[in-house]
């Protein structure tokens, strides 16, 4: 072939910009985006796509809730079920109850609560609760969602409310130690303001008589657009606990994205909490295994899972390797 670019100095030189743009994406000079916002808050963005959302988290809302094999956060969502399920049989078999009654905050589509109430419903435990979002559109969903699950089970109705509600506002409409379990999954944290974050943590272990369960989206995890998947955005830029990008239809969506380290989320709660534990939920796991609803598998795959889940187990309480993973959990009392 002839050779239009003589060295790999030149050809580094003369394609730079062609480089910038595959490898690290384009350059942001006034560090804030030139780019027109449609969507202008976290609250806009959850709430405008609360179907892709709840497509790209939980999948659609007349599937089985406890279809986790076909997703590609199949492997994190049924291990933190397992570990939040072992958690509450622990705390119903010390306080000898036959009902428990859960928080979720953020609980967008309201998945997860549905869960544990379809979970416990065999297990001659009853469930009540409510789900709080401020997004709008995502209340509509898991309403939705709600009747959806009510039917198919024949169930004229369940004692599980899904509410407007911001964590940012006191919880003034809850009474002290008033849910056994308390939730806080999937990011909620790292959309609040830093110099919120220590009242809305001190507010939900108020309301918490038994546990909290929380996830945040560490420094190191996988590159996230966090209501949809990122191969569906473009122009996808983090700077400073500022999120943007465009839509599949064009759209710019801004989100507040503050990412964590181990030591600092630990100390948010230290402050007003007892961490009971701490660690990270996809480490290694969604880096090198296959979206099983692919049909692009690996060799061998079920050696390759067996050894990466291994792996995982291993790596995921070390704390040097806790900021790597894709979420981390705390599992924290009240002091």
């Amino acid at each position: 072939m002839k050779a239009n670019h003589n060295g790999t100095k030149d050809v580094y030189s003369d394609l730079s910009k062609v480089y910038t743009g595959y490898a690290d994406g384009e350059i942001d000079t006034s560090g804030r985006g030139t780019m027109k916002a449609n969507r202008k808050s976290t609250k806009d963005v959850y709430s405008d796509l609360s179907k892709v959302y709840t497509g790209y988290a939980d999948g659609e809302i007349d599937r089985d809730l406890f279809d986790f094999a076909t997703r590609l956060y199949a492997f994190e969502d049924a291990r933190l079920f397992e570990y939040l399920v072992a958690r509450i049989d622990a705390f119903i078999r010390a306080k000898e109850l036959d009902r428990i009654r859960v928080l979720d905050i953020g609980c967008g589509p309201g998945t997860w609560l549905l869960r544990l109430h379809s979970h416990y419903r065999s297990q001659q435990c009853k469930v009540s609760g409510v789900g709080m979002d401020y997004a709008p559109g995502m209340i509509e969903d898991a309403l939705a969602h709600k009747k959806t699950y009510c039917k198919k089970n024949k169930m004229k109705d369940i004692e599980i409310d899904f509410v407007i509600g911001d964590i940012c506002e006191p919880l003034n409409q809850y009474d002290d130690s008033e849910f056994d379990i308390t939730l806080c999954l999937n990011t909620v944290l790292n959309h609040l303001p830093v110099a919120k974050m220590t009242d809305a943590i001190r507010e939900i272990m108020r309301v918490t008589r038994g546990f909290n369960l929380t996830t945040v989206k560490p420094v190191g995890g996988l590159r996230t657009a966090y209501v949809c998947p990122v191969d569906d955005v473009r122009e996808l830029r983090q700077v400073e606990d500022t999120l943007s990008f465009l839509d599949r239809d064009g759209h710019e969506c801004v989100i507040n994205s503050h990412l964590f380290v181990y030591y600092e989320i630990c100390s948010l709660f230290q402050s007003v909490a007892r961490i009971r534990d701490c660690w990270g939920l996809g480490v290694c796991y969604s880096r090198f295994m296959a979206n099983r609803a692919s049909d692009q598998g690996l060799p061998r795959e079920d050696l390759v899972q067996a050894e990466i889940e291994a792996i995982e187990e291993k790596l995921s309480r070390k704390p040097h390797m806790i900021d790597l993973a894709n979420h981390i959990l705390i599992l924290a009392t009240q002091k």
